[in-house]
């Protein structure tokens, strides 16, 4: 895929961090109530309910890979209308279940959903009046009547965030919310509305997380597609972290199944994008795999490596591991302190691990560290502190601890995430050295990055995935590609480790998402972004990075 110079005609980019997997191919319970209950989203009244939505309807909906393998194209899509059917009926069984159970049936869900069902009514445009009887609505004490109608208005309310996913024609979900007086939406008492509309934008996700993996890569096209730029490649991670979630994908959305319809689906997009797709690698499978004597995952990725149909690897730290020495710590390190069950440790102890889980995690990642270099493989790491399984594990996701695995393995290796979030990145730079601790990208990142560290011997990138703090403020996008510049450009002035990256479908539940990519390219030029560097980070960094 060769890209034309910019002035040319659209410039075809290569994200080089992107997810068209569904919740089939997710272990969406354990995520939910792992990582996403102690979020920003679990920290909302509402959000419990959405995270109950996902793993109860969502994913029980969604296509799983072996379905959607056996009819690309074919089986009946999700539209908003049926999302908003299945989304009424499962709340009103979801809430008549748990109220039937008294105390037992978890009254605080029940509430949840109370809350989310006033909040979309509230976004669908519905007057205050139907919006308060939402918030309070409780089958037992309602009649038939009554039922029948708060069931008709949620599945209208489902289906208009529904909706405004799918159609630019109407609002993002939460913008006619935030935009009602508060003295109207005063039932919700001490609830800011921002937060009821991060709430809706949630919902407006799981929808999209329901539908197939084609559509996903269909949206993508459609949302990135513009005037002076097009997505002419995309890499496409997958996940693996059952090990760590006790919990695992849909039944046939085994790993090895997901990477066959990709496979499939690249084949059939060829034509419009080249979709390279990235398996997960998890070190505690591969140890517990190793110990017990079970076929091992990886291996059986390997002949794929060489087919093609895998392209790389994708890690994720902040499910508790290092991506180096995990001997420092205790095995008791592996436990998340009440937040999960004992997941990691107790599928140690069940294959027959004694108090060596910390050293069989290094032993694994040795073995596929050197693999990868000694066949020239990319690996991609999440690199943010975000989407923890237990506290503190989002730390051992930090870069300083790739700095070990890059003096001593020439891998290739792209930190996923390179800055967090743009405002103390730029604040940090703006106020120079010494910089602080919190702010990884000026730190480790930066000694990865640095092409004339001799220390190094891994080949080092980064990628700018999940930065929607820059749709909407052009002013901060160009301060912060300003402040990139300053940072990684002082001794690469072409900046040629740096790449673009959009994290969606994640980023589907951002407010504007579909303007990611015109506003990293509008943030660059209001940096005085040369063209060669613009190009470097829209693709030619990406081709250096996958030896294409």
């Amino acid at each position: 895929m060769a890209s034309p110079a910019f002035g040319e005609e659209r410039l075809l980019v290569v994200d080089m961090h992107a997810h068209f997997f569904n919740a089939a191919d997710l272990p969406i319970a354990g995520f939910g109530k792992h990582v996403l209950q102690h979020g920003e989203l679990g920290r909302h009244r509402a959000g419990r309910a959405v995270i109950d939505l996902l793993a109860g309807l969502v994913q029980r909906i969604a296509a799983d890979a072996d379905e959607e393998l056996t009819a690309i194209g074919q089986g009946e899509e999700w539209t908003p209308e049926t999302f908003g059917t299945a989304s009424a009926e499962f709340v009103e069984s979801r809430t008549s279940e748990l109220e039937s159970r008294g105390t037992a049936g978890d009254p605080d869900l029940v509430r949840s959903y109370q809350d989310l069902t006033a909040a979309l009514a509230a976004d669908a445009g519905y007057d205050a009046a139907l919006v308060a009887n939402a918030r309070t609505f409780s089958l037992a004490e309602s009649g038939s009547d009554a039922q029948s109608f708060q069931r008709q208005l949620n599945a209208y309310s489902f289906a208009a965030v529904a909706n405004k996913v799918e159609s630019a024609a109407f609002a993002d979900p939460g913008v006619v919310l935030e935009h009602r007086s508060s003295t109207e939406m005063n039932i919700f008492g001490d609830w800011e509305i921002p937060i009821l509309g991060e709430v809706s934008r949630s919902v407006g996700w799981a929808y999209l997380m329901g539908k197939t993996r084609r559509s996903h890569i269909m949206k993508f096209l459609e949302s990135y597609s513009g005037e002076s730029a097009t997505p002419g490649m995309a890499v496409n991670h997958l996940v693996d972290y059952d090990y760590w979630l006790d919990d695992t994908p849909a039944e046939g959305s085994a790993p090895l199944k997901q990477v066959q319809v990709f496979s499939r689906l690249s084949e059939q997009f060829a034509d419009r994008v080249d979709i390279r797709t990235f398996a997960g690698f998890c070190p505690l499978r591969h140890a517990i795999e190793t110990l017990g004597g079970d076929q091992i995952l990886f291996d059986q990725y390997k002949p794929l490596v060489a087919s093609g149909a895998i392209a790389g690897f994708k890690m994720y730290p902040p499910m508790g591991f290092r991506p180096w020495n995990n001997a420092a710590l205790n095995d008791e390190d592996f436990d998340p302190q009440g937040r999960a069950p004992r997941t990691a440790l107790d599928r140690w102890q069940a294959a027959g691990g004694t108090s060596d889980l910390c050293r069989a995690l290094d032993d694994s990642l040795a073995q596929f560290y050197q693999w990868c270099a000694d066949n020239a493989v990319p690996i991609m790491a999440h690199a943010g502190s975000g989407n923890e399984a237990g506290d503190g594990f989002g730390q051992r996701a930090n870069p300083v601890w790739w700095e070990p695995v890059a003096s001593q393995y020439p891998i290739r290796l792209s930190l996923g995430h390179l800055v967090n979030n743009a405002e103390p990145f730029v604040e940090a730079v703006r106020q120079g050295p010494p910089y602080r601790e919190n702010v990884w990208a000026l730190h480790g990142s930066r000694r990865l990055l640095d092409k004339e560290n001799q220390a190094i011997r891994a080949e080092v990138y980064g990628d700018l995935g999940y930065m929607p703090e820059l749709i909407d403020n052009p002013r901060l996008a160009a301060d912060f590609f300003k402040a990139l510049l300053r940072v990684f450009g002082d001794k690469d002035s072409d900046l040629s480790r740096i790449l673009y990256g959009s994290d969606w479908i994640m980023l589907g539940r951002e407010r504007h998402y579909e303007r990611n990519l015109d506003q990293m390219i509008n943030g660059m030029r209001a940096a005085r972004y040369t063209p060669a560097q613009q190009e470097n980070i829209l693709f030619r960094n990406a081709r250096r990075f996958l030896r294409l």
